[in-house]
């Protein structure tokens, strides 16, 4: 698989959108932001007062040819049509959605074909917010036979994070 040849990027949990940010300085591909409505309105802020207006898009707003950036609330993934050659991203969010809702952004994110999907998450089996533990990327996905595991390893940066990379077939 070319990995060059994907044709936008779905990241899901953005914290303030940087990544989005510094990709759009480097591609041209289209970055769609999934996140709750809160977190949404700082992105917004923080992304409109880095860059041009018109290239970043609001959810509801009419596209535009110069947009790069999307911000869209998180259930708008659902109504993302299947397509191909997707980057998926998820970092330190996975792990702390309640377990329902995590599976079925799994099962969305299976959907798509030649796509690639990046985690950087942590394993720490902690309690979380909706009275449960923690629950680790790698086994959600190790059941689901669409997510092939290209790379696992420890995240150079923070101690107890790991990076996974997985295609979808």
């Amino acid at each position: 698989m070319n990995l060059y040849d994907l044709k936008e990027v779905n990241e899901i949990g953005a914290g303030l959108g940087y990544v989005a940010y510094y990709f759009s300085q480097m591609n041209n591909n289209n970055f769609n932001i999934y996140d709750i409505p809160i977190t949404l309105l700082s992105q917004a802020c923080c992304l409109l007062s880095s860059m041009n207006e018109d290239k970043v898009h609001l959810s509801g707003e009419p596209i535009n040819k110069h947009q790069k950036i999307s911000l869209r609330p998180y259930w708008e993934i659902f109504d993302f049509d299947k397509s191909k050659k997707i980057l998926w991203f998820n970092q330190d969010s996975f792990p702390e959605i309640e377990i329902d809702l995590c599976k079925k952004y799994i099962e969305k994110i299976s959907s798509t074909e030649k796509s690639i999907f990046f985690s950087i998450n942590q394993e720490a089996d902690n309690h979380n917010a909706v009275d449960g533990n923690q629950h680790s990327v790698h086994s959600l996905l190790s059941s689901n036979k669409n997510f092939k595991l290209i790379n696992r390893s420890r995240d150079f940066l923070r101690q107890g994070y790991i990076e996974e990379l997985y295609s979808l077939i």
